[in-house]
């Protein structure tokens, strides 16, 4: 009996949990792993006191809060600290927001940053300062603003004189003053403090602390710009914006007043700037504004940044009416895509979207239909050991290619982002993020041409070149690197052809690392990219490098190859010559004959006596009678009509 009791117990449980499980909809889904988020918490210019709110959001929705602890920090580095804990559901690759919040009311943070499952982030947050109850006392107990002091009347000194005063004052006092002077007296001011290295240091703080607000930004520019009308003044202002990029804060202030100083000025500037401080400052600027400088101009100030990054690059785009890939199927770790088809020698989409893709494009060497592109999102695979010591990974993924041979791949194009927030954690420069690929063969890394974009808040953008498919490692250092290989002696053969024509240009390629490895040459067209070769060169080898260039279309064309550029012709094809024909001989004109002559008439003679002529025989014609079938048919058809008549005729008689 208890065996019993005990059975219908179990079958009892069985039967709640089996309803409880097939109770959960089968669209119920599972939180996914938490993103952590740790780091300094700075509210209006000044620490956050300690007891505000920091509150993550995802769509308007609340996805993480943490009451912090310490002024001035939210959570900890350590294992045992506090963090801001980020969890959802489908939250991969979404957008966070933050805000900082007291009893008085909500601010939002400047900063982003996109959910990653499993991470932990160092992110310093800022925001504008926390409201401000009734009574005036900032929450937190923090000190009460107090106002600057009445500026000396610098304006009306001289420039010698108004300098040694501000730099006895602290650098945003000074900020203010300088604000309130003549843009000319004030790059006066500015270019006097730099005659001593002291006094260089403060007016690189004075212009660091005016880039505090967007006017104050402006202001610096006009100041800069104004220094950069001179010999000497363009000296003065590339030895301040060079110490100003001395520290991290300082390089991105330069950055924002670089960015606002007109191009001739900051050539000017630049070119005088040492490479250092500019391969902390120009990887901050937009690529528009970076690319506006002649490109003479950087490749001498910079002989060791990548080339890639100081040149024009457009973006190729697929034809008008090339149709989008089709997603055959997602997972939680990657995707699979179709691209409906590809003609020869034109860009074809291959893939978009699956973090941190932005897009992946192909050109093939012929007409393809269905080739497939699967990506698989990799974590910490064993291939990662190999990358280069210091670097630090983003992200790894598998990129594969169906119904596509390598032959018929001529080169790719894929978009890319990396977060600013790790960017700013590892202290990595703009210029140093790369698109790796792993070749298998080799057991080794290949690092490809890589080019920064465009950036938002959030997310920094870049391109890269490759032509095969494989795994894929983004890294990111903060060193800069120079280009693997040297290009020279580019030539074209010809330089003018007929549309239609074959064309190649030639390159001499150097390896000057002083190892053997794998260079990623690259060939651009009109600033887009057109081909791409692989080469292993050993130490201080050289080879020479053919391309083939298109002649299909009328035009001139600029062709670059690492820093050796030149441009090609295409013209229109001669018509077909038709053979003159053969030169005709002339009709003479027409001729009257002359009249035949007359020949007088014989005088009268005597008739001789008539005789009878002879009779002439006359010939007997041939006969000319009916065809003898003819008398066949008739005499057959007399005969009928006789038999006929007579049957008759006798058929009345007896």
């Amino acid at each position: 009996m208890k065996l019993v009791a005990n059975r219908g117990v179990g079958c009892a449980l069985f039967s709640a949990l089996l309803f409880f499980l097939t109770a959960v909809p089968a669209q119920a889904q599972i939180p996914e792993i938490p993103h952590a988020f740790y780091g300094n918490l700075t509210a209006g210019g000044s620490p956050a006191p300690a007891g505000v709110t920091v509150t993550a959001k995802v769509d308007g929705g609340v996805v993480g809060t943490l009451v912090t602890t310490e002024p001035g920090k939210y959570g900890g580095a350590s294992g045992a600290a506090p963090k801001l804990i980020v969890q959802g559901v489908s939250l991969g690759g979404k957008t966070i927001e933050f805000y900082v919040s007291n009893a008085s009311g909500q601010v939002k943070a400047n900063e982003t940053s996109l959910f990653q499952p499993g991470g932990v982030t160092n992110l310093d947050l800022t925001s504008p300062a926390l409201p401000t109850p009734p009574g005036g006392q900032p929450p937190g107990g923090g000190p009460t603003p107090v106002p600057a002091p009445t500026p000396p009347q610098v304006d009306q000194q001289p420039p010698e004189t108004s300098a040694p005063i501000l730099q006895q004052l602290p650098p945003a006092t000074s900020a203010d003053i300088i604000a309130q002077v003549a843009t000319d007296k004030a790059a006066a001011i500015i270019g006097v403090m730099t005659n001593t290295p002291a006094g260089t240091v403060q007016a690189a703080a004075i212009i660091g602390a005016m880039t505090t607000t967007p006017t104050g930004t402006t202001q610096a520019a006009a100041i800069v710009q104004q220094m950069a009308s001179t010999t000497t003044g363009t000296t003065q202002a590339a030895a301040v914006l060079t110490q100003l990029a001395t520290t991290t804060t300082g390089a991105t202030q330069a950055a924002a007043v670089m960015q606002a100083v007109a191009t001739p000025q900051l050539t000017s500037v630049v070119s005088k700037m040492s490479e250092t401080a500019l391969t902390q400052t120009l990887p901050l600027l937009t690529a528009d504004k970076l690319t506006s400088i002649p490109a003479a101009t950087l490749f001498a100030a910079l002989p060791n940044a990548p080339t890639v990054q100081l040149t024009r690059e457009d973006s190729p785009s697929p034809p008008a009416d090339s149709p989008a890939p089709v997603v055959r199927y997602t997972t939680p770790s990657g995707a699979q895509y179709v691209a409906v088809r590809t003609s020869a020698g034109t860009w074809a989409v291959a893939m978009a979207t699956p973090f941190p893709i932005k897009s992946l494009m192909i050109k093939t060497t012929e007409a393809l239909k269905d080739v497939e592109t699967t990506f698989e999102t990799k974590t910490s695979p064993s291939e990662a050991a190999k990358l280069p010591a210091g670097d630090k990974s983003f992200a790894f993924f598998d990129i594969t290619l169906g119904n596509i041979t390598p032959a018929q791949m001529e080169v790719g194009y894929i978009s890319f982002y990396v977060e600013t927030a790790w960017l700013k954690q590892f202290n990595i420069n703009r210029w140093a993020v790369f698109l790796n690929r792993y070749d298998a063969k080799a057991g080794k890394w290949v690092r490809l041409p890589t080019i920064k974009k465009e950036e938002t808040s959030a997310l920094v953008y870049y391109n890269a070149i490759i032509n095969a498919f494989s795994l894929f490692a983004i890294t990111g250092s903060d060193t800069v690197t120079p280009d693997s290989y040297v290009a020279s002696n580019l030539a074209f053969s010809p330089s003018k052809v007929a549309v239609g024509e074959k064309l190649t240009v030639n390159v001499d390629i150097t390896n000057e690392r002083g190892i053997a490895d794998e260079h990623v040459v690259t060939v651009w067209l009109n600033a887009t990219i057109q081909d791409v070769k692989y080469l292993t060169l050993t130490r201080g080898q050289t080879t020479k490098v053919t391309f083939n260039l298109p002649t299909s279309n009328v035009g001139t064309y600029e062709v670059r190859i690492g820093r050796q550029s030149g441009s090609y012709q295409v013209t229109a094809a001669a018509p077909p010559t038709t053979p003159a024909p053969p030169p005709t001989t002339p009709a003479p004109p027409p001729t009257t004959p002359a009249p035949p002559p007359t020949t007088p008439a014989p005088p009268p003679t005597t008739p001789a006596p008539p005789t009878t002529p002879a009779p002439t025989p006359v010939p007997t014609p041939a006969p000319t009678g009916v065809p003898f079938w003819v008398w066949i048919i008739v005499a057959a058809v007399v005969i009928g009509i006789a038999v006929f008549v007579w049957r008759k005729w006798f058929a009345y008689w007896p």
